[in-house]
């Protein structure tokens, strides 16, 4: 009897793994590379930063005054805010406004950046408050510089900001009709 169970192979061949093998490790493949997707998709989401989370841009000046007395002063600027203006008239009026914060120390430039949701809040729940009429002129712009003052002090304490620039101020006056057209 001839004996069967000699392999026909030849001493240079390697034998291919059968299928249930590959199943295997197709089995702990495929996850391990979504899995290292999901991680840095993560990573790209929660550690960079996206769209519209830049950091604020502040400008650091140190002057010194005819004693020879440093001081430093920090303008902190805040990103624009737009509101509509309170009309009864059919037309929508809104203003957008750039500000920024006159800051004395660097370290309250932190204090800022964790209190800026506030800080807009109260901003624009002052504004959607106004009419145009209150907004224009001298008096106005002076009342809504004080009043903006006041209120994100009262916000951002323990940090103090000393004076409240306003870098732009539009007022754009939209008709009803125009508005419903687009």
């Amino acid at each position: 009897m001839a004996n069967t169970d000699v392999d026909d192979e030849e001493p240079g061949d390697v034998p291919l793994p059968s299928s249930g093998v590959r199943k295997k490790i197709l089995l702990y493949l495929i996850p391990a590379i979504v899995l290292i997707g999901i991680a840095v998709g993560a990573v790209a989401v929660f550690f960079t930063n996206v769209g519209d989370d830049k950091p604020q841009a502040y400008d650091v000046v140190k002057q010194k005054d005819s004693d020879g007395v440093e001081s430093t002063t920090i303008f902190y600027s805040i990103p624009e805010i737009t509101a509509n203006l309170r009309t009864g008239n059919g037309v929508f009026e809104t203003i957008r406004i750039k500000l920024n914060l006159e800051l004395s120390s660097v370290a309250d430039i932190d204090v800022i950046n964790s209190m800026l949701p506030r800080i807009n809040d109260i901003i624009l729940s002052h504004l959607v408050e106004l009419t145009p009429e209150e907004v224009s002129g001298a008096e106005g712009f002076y009342a809504l510089k004080t009043e903006l003052l006041y209120r994100i002090n009262l916000v951002s304490a323990p940090a103090v900001v000393s004076n409240l620039n306003i870098k732009d101020l539009k007022v754009q006056i939209t008709d009803a009709l125009d508005k419903q057209e687009d």
